[in-house]
């Protein structure tokens, strides 16, 4: 598909309300200070126009006998997953996945995470619309690793990693991308309600509560999906996968609570990242333990196999506060959707609710009682301390 050239773009090629956003962004780009936040702003405008620009609706490339098959089969896949989300999950009703563009790339952008080398808290960016976040996001992946290396030398711990899709909160009519079809259908409907979910809700400067609730409404969403579908072989898959992401997540935790003591106990710079080295490699060699323990080409092997490419990077503080930032508050949304009989709307109102509260509260309570996993805590017992904290979180 052509692409419009960007002056052009803005003037044929882009809605009138995206236009206007746009022009407002670049106004806002001229108040960023520093060159490299210029050149930040500068390119998410580019890279957003480009989206816009290339968007073409889904029932035109239906009804176009020239679409590729199996593109036409994916956007019926889509039209479905769309009208799910919207009809049985109850989020947002809107033209967002109604359109398709095709990037000519494998991502969409590219996010860069910093910490120091001994603490466990994200570098954050700061915006006009939707606050502070934990990363920064990057159209061009070189640019990404520019940035990635100018905080290097301010000696950061830093990771970059590869986004396959992202929302726009609404702001915009977000298209389904090509970069989002490599996927089999439970994930993609994952990707897509996990997008969706952050147009429903969106809390300023508090990323890990965003990432939480978003992947929470995602899991839950895929499963009533495949339950309606009566997909009970592909429901079981990724219930499996889930256990061992769950045990994964439980080491890594276990990880980062080793470090964050680690930082903080007495000892020289030196001593610290010698244990910091030292955590890290019993992680890694736990996976890996458990990784030559199970029979190749089964169950749990698979699902271990799948964390392959994180274990084996040079792992650093930056990997392990982005991790925390998507994975650490989801159980306690899982956690409140059973505490609410799985009341879906029930459980959206109680989310919602939480904007009101303090951030340390919000960040408290995406801490369950360790009791609740650890020593198999009833759920009533678990859903009356939840309610103990929301009453704390209400003052």
């Amino acid at each position: 598909m052509s692409m419009c050239p960007v002056v052009k773009a803005a003037v044929d090629c882009v809605p009138l309300r995206s236009l206007s956003l746009i022009i407002a962004g670049l106004a806002i780009i001229m108040l960023l200070p520093g060159c490299m936040s210029m050149r930040w702003g500068l390119q998410a405008v580019g890279g957003q126009m480009e989206i816009l620009s290339a968007r073409t609706d889904i029932d035109k490339l239906l009804a176009d006998p020239a679409t590729d098959a199996e593109l036409r089969l994916q956007l019926q896949q889509v039209i479905a997953i769309r009208d799910f989300a919207s009809h049985e999950l109850g989020l947002p009703d809107n033209d967002s996945y109604t359109s398709y563009a095709d990037l000519q790339r494998d991502q969409v952008l590219w996010n860069v995470v910093a910490a120091k080398p001994d603490q466990l808290q994200a570098k954050t960016w700061c915006y006009l619309l939707v606050g502070c976040l934990a990363y920064r996001g990057w159209f061009a992946e070189h640019n990404a690793w520019r940035e990635a290396r100018h905080l290097q030398r301010q000696q950061l711990d830093v990771s970059v990693s590869a986004v396959t899709a992202y929302s726009t909160l609404g702001w915009f009519d977000d298209p389904l991308l090509n970069t989002m079809l490599d996927y089999p259908e439970p994930v993609l409907a994952e990707l897509l309600f996990h997008e969706l979910a952050h147009q429903q809700l969106y809390i300023k400067h508090d990323t890990a509560f965003n990432e939480a609730y978003a992947t929470a409404v995602a899991q839950i969403g895929v499963q009533r999906w495949l339950q309606a579908r009566a997909q009970f072989a592909a429901d079981e898959d990724i219930r499996q996968q889930r256990l061992i992401n769950a045990q994964i997540n439980a080491w890594i935790t276990q990880t980062r609570e080793q470090l964050q003591r680690a930082f903080q106990a007495p000892g020289s710079a030196e001593q610290k990242l010698q244990a910091k080295q030292a955590h890290i490699s019993g992680l890694r060699q736990t996976w890996l333990s458990a990784m030559l323990a199970s029979a190749p080409g089964e169950f749990p092997h698979t699902g271990l196999r799948r964390w392959q490419r994180w274990f084996t990077q040079p792992l650093n503080n930056a990997h392990f506060v982005l991790h925390a930032t998507y994975e650490q508050g989801v159980g306690s949304f899982l956690h409140l959707y059973a505490c609410l009989q799985q009341d879906i709307q029930a459980f959206y109102a109680a989310s919602k609710a939480m904007q009101d509260w303090s951030a340390a509260a919000r960040t408290a309570w995406l801490q369950p009682p360790a009791a609740a996993s650890a020593q198999g805590q009833e759920l009533a017992d678990y859903c009356s301390a939840t309610v103990q904290q929301w009453q704390q979180g209400l003052q």
